[in-house]
């Protein structure tokens, strides 16, 4: 598979969840985490071609070239074995410096390395990995990520259940919180009653997911998939 893979100019991503012998693994946990790896990548993808950003909104180019397609998955708890596209080169091209960063950003274990990422590759990367790590936290599991070329290992991280635990409280503790609140016109693409939660998209800002008002759902009705104007605080 890596050489036709190679033959086609493709290099390859293998993804793999672990947990201990008894860890379940609910679909939901396995399609967030691989949500967010993707969404994570794209974003970093898009600051190290285009300079870092505070919001994440990337462009169609941004998201068909960094786009991974799945290829089979593959024993050893939950693995998945995915393709890109990627030019040969003599020197690093840009997706291979995506792969690079994205692994060095994995592999952080304090706030000074977060707080340096968030310059090189904008706040929004960041948020992204967050969003990752936290997928991995819920869930309880580890993850181990290899970019191949061929039958080389450009870039390759293992990163246990506690490794993910402190990188995600390094994040947490990286900045100082500022508040806000904003008045932003988008789709309402997915909400939950019971957990009162809400997914949105919109035009100009990156996705939104977070926690609604009580009283939607009970007070207030709400279709979807509709437009709406929402208060985020």
């Amino acid at each position: 598979f890596l050489a036709e893979a190679n033959a086609e100019q493709l290099d390859v991503c293998t993804y793999r969840m672990f947990g201990d012998e008894a860890h379940r693994y609910p679909i939901l946990a396995v399609g967030s985490a691989l949500r967010d790896l993707q969404r994570w990548f794209s974003t970093v993808y898009d600051a190290l071609k285009n300079g870092p950003k505070q919001r994440a909104k990337l462009a169609p180019d941004i998201v068909q070239q960094s786009t991974l397609d799945f290829a089979f998955a593959f024993t050893g708890s939950v693995g998945i074995a995915m393709t890109v596209p990627s030019e040969r080169m003599l020197f690093d091209n840009d997706l291979q410096n995506a792969m690079h960063k994205t692994i060095e950003m994995a592999r952080a274990d304090s706030s000074d390395q977060i707080h340096y990422f968030a310059k090189e590759v904008g706040a929004a990367s960041v948020r992204a990995l967050y969003r990752w790590v936290k997928d991995h936290t819920l869930s309880g599991t580890g993850a181990e990520i290899q970019w191949l070329r061929d039958k080389e290992k450009i870039v390759t991280a293992v990163l246990s259940p506690e490794q993910l635990v402190g990188l995600g409280m390094a994040i947490e503790e990286t900045s100082d919180r500022k508040e806000e609140t904003l008045t932003l016109v988008g789709d309402l693409v997915d909400a939950d009653i019971h957990r009162h939660t809400f997914h949105m998209a919109f035009d100009e800002a990156e996705e939104i997911r977070g926690t609604m008002a009580d009283g939607i759902g009970v007070e207030y009705t709400v279709e979807l998939p509709r437009r709406y104007t929402a208060t985020i605080c």
